[in-house]
């Protein structure tokens, strides 16, 4: 609320700008500490990548062709399932720590890795330009040529993943958690901003969101999420930059604007799946959309007990559960 407000403020006020290189904020790294004697060869040979990789706070990261792979550095690498996890918009791998270390505690048999793709964090890739298109492509191409049983994207990666879904080329599962399906699913600053895109005042908004980030984020908590856990959230967001962020944001709500409805391309999928989201998460799927999803037996819709937009990090272990029997039935 904070945020929106602070948003109207500054669409009525021009004169209302900001010089963001001088903000300082509450920027965490949570890799800030990378030491050369962590850096070590990958013995195992693992299929994603043949190069080096370096261990940073107990988690393996791996650079492959602008995507950055992260996971527990398991034992084995032969797993009887494996999972890849897509952040949403200006997130990245860090939302994902906790559930990954409930899948290495709880589930042995699954092999969990945290998939980043090029222009969505700070890691960037030559001649990628991060338009919602280019990613449709990317995580098709990515997710088809690697041996994953599920997919899971978050936010605008489970919509990604939605205007994937009819072309049948990915072979597994698939689960859409908190995704937009229509541009009306979205919350109301998400709404206003895509109404302003390309226009005078866009300048203005994206000044008012890299400038109090934590407080956008905010409504995509519930009331007791620990604000320690928002504002680290809220610090990553900063590694996108802002230039980055309007092409993405732009061309995710252009993509709307030519295709209002994602849930039509899902029910022509051969594809598995679930599309999932928290009780109180702001991001709703519509009721004709979820009839919809009845028409393809395999589309499901559920709704978890508890949890809001971010419910990886709020409840990881009711996640985990919900995935695992996803995935081994």
């Amino acid at each position: 609320m904070k945020f929106v407000l602070f948003l109207i403020f500054l669409t009525s006020n021009t004169h209302a700008f900001y010089n963001f290189n001088n903000y300082t904020g509450k920027l965490i790294d949570a890799f800030e500490s990378i030491n050369d004697d962590q850096k070590t060869t990958d013995i195992n040979c693992d299929q994603y990548s043949n190069d080096s990789y370096i261990s940073i706070d107990s988690f393996r990261v791996n650079m492959v062709n602008g995507w950055k792979l992260v996971q527990w550095p398991y034992a084995s690498n032969k797993k009887k399932y494996q999972i890849l996890l897509l952040p949403g918009f200006m997130l990245n791998d860090y939302v994902f720590h906790d559930l990954i270390k409930v899948f290495y505690e709880k589930y042995k048999d699954v092999r969990v890795v945290a998939g980043v793709p090029p222009g969505f964090g700070a890691q960037e890739r030559e001649g990628f330009s991060p338009t919602f298109t280019n990613y449709i492509t990317e995580v098709e191409t990515f997710i088809s040529k690697y041996d994953f049983d599920l997919v899971l994207g978050h936010s605008f990666m489970g919509t990604v993943l939605g205007a994937i879904s009819e072309k049948n080329i990915y072979q597994g599962k698939m689960i859409l958690l908190s995704p937009a399906l229509e541009m009306s699913d979205e919350s109301f600053s998400i709404r206003q901003l895509a109404k302003l895109r390309r226009t005078f005042f866009q300048s203005v908004s994206w000044e008012a969101v890299y400038f109090d980030i934590e407080a956008g984020f905010e409504d995509y908590y519930t009331k007791t999420t620990d604000q320690d856990i928002i504002s680290k959230t809220a610090s990553q967001a900063y590694k996108l930059p802002k230039e980055s962020a309007i092409i993405e944001f732009n061309s995710y709500a252009d993509y709307f604007a030519e295709n209002p409805n994602i849930m039509n391309k899902m029910v022509k999928s051969k594809n598995q799946i679930m599309v999932l989201r928290g009780e109180d998460d702001i991001v709703d799927i519509s009721k004709s959309n979820q009839d919809k999803a009845k028409l393809n037996k395999n589309l499901s819709y559920k709704v978890l007990e508890k949890g809001n937009h971010m419910i990886m990090q709020e409840e990881p272990e009711l996640l985990a559960k919900t995935i695992w029997n996803y995935l081994k039935n």
